[in-house]
């Protein structure tokens, strides 16, 4: 049996929670949340019981899920990484690049197992693209486009509403949400070598928080990607798309990250083929993220994702924030 302490008992908390209880290999023993209201519900839902300090569960447990908000993450994590405990991370790793370089330094130093938890990879419509693009049916890759937009953080709430909202925890949707698709792009193979964005807030109570994005970029084979993003819209709509020399891929659908219908066309095809992957945005990928990383736990595998994932996609928000203010390309 795995045991595991749950540290920020936020919104996210929740879904890692239900995953958890459904695995019969893996039990929460604690919950640790600056807000004792929230600790109280997640350790209700994991029958755990709430704790003051990390230290007072490191001699129970072989692993933390690390789900604060990622400002707070490195002092937990130095603390359980320095005790020889397994890191399930939330993505973004962090917000700043120096405790990005440092929780991947700690994951090495201290030899344990350490996934940024980009649950997409887990999804079946990204895995359906990631398996054509990877397998070579698509051919080599020109261009790629992510589209989504919708209702998201910060649109018609209170400020504070969330952490995503507080003016102390706020790192905006590049850093937040954009991490997603950059992570995304790198698990078809490709690396972002370059990045040229327009990135625009739209709350007046809260300047520092981006909620539009517009960020062209350069690839390492010469080809392109384009990201469309917005936590802003009225109306929720999803199009990731990937071209190649061989044939053409689509995932999309209603919700910003709903995946429910696939569209391939490919040389030798007599017509596109359409699938309906009916993937909505919920649970399951937490708990296949979950079910993953136990695996990985219990034949000491490193996962697929793992602390450089996480630094790597951080270097592309960041260098994609860089890029607005200076409204020149940037390198990575």
């Amino acid at each position: 049996m795995i045991k595991t302490a749950i540290i920020g008992a936020g919104g996210i908390a929740e879904k890692h929670a239900q995953a958890v209880n459904r695995l019969p290999d893996i039990k929460v023993i604690g919950v640790l949340d600056i807000n004792l209201n929230n600790a109280y519900k997640i350790a209700g839902l994991c029958n755990a019981r709430v704790i003051d300090r990390i230290e007072d569960v490191l001699d129970e447990v072989d692993m933390i899920h690390l789900l604060t908000p990622p400002s707070r993450r490195l002092e937990y994590a130095e603390t359980a990484m320095n005790a020889g405990k397994h890191i399930l991370c939330e993505k973004p790793i962090a917000v700043s690049l120096e405790d990005a370089q440092k929780l991947t330094e700690l994951s090495h130093k201290n030899n344990i197992l350490f996934m940024t938890a980009f649950n997409m990879r887990f999804r079946k419509g990204y895995l359906k693209l990631q398996e054509d693009v990877l397998s070579g049916r698509l051919g080599e890759i020109v261009s790629i486009w992510i589209q989504r937009t919708g209702p998201g953080s910060g649109f018609r709430t209170p400020l504070r509403d969330s952490w995503r909202t507080d003016p102390e925890l706020a790192c905006g949707m590049s850093v937040e949400s954009l991490s997603h698709d950059i992570d995304m792009i790198r698990g078809l193979g490709l690396e972002i070598t370059s990045v040229f964005s327009w990135v625009k807030g739209t709350r007046a109570d809260l300047p520092s928080f981006d909620n539009n994005a517009h960020v062209i970029m350069g690839l390492n084979n010469g080809g392109s990607a384009v990201v469309n993003a917005s936590w802003d819209s009225h109306l929720p709509m999803s199009s990731r798309g990937v071209i190649g020399t061989k044939g053409t891929a689509v995932l999309s659908g209603r919700g910003f990250f709903d995946f429910m219908e696939y569209r391939i066309f490919t040389d030798g095809m007599e017509q596109e083929d359409v699938i309906n992957i009916n993937d909505p945005f919920d649970a399951e990928s937490y708990y296949e993220e979950n079910k993953y990383f136990l695996e990985c736990i219990q034949k000491n595998k490193k996962p697929c994702i793992t602390a450089e994932n996480g630094l790597e996609a951080l270097k592309v928000s960041l260098a994609i924030l860089e890029s607005n203010k200076k409204r020149l390309p940037v390198e990575i």
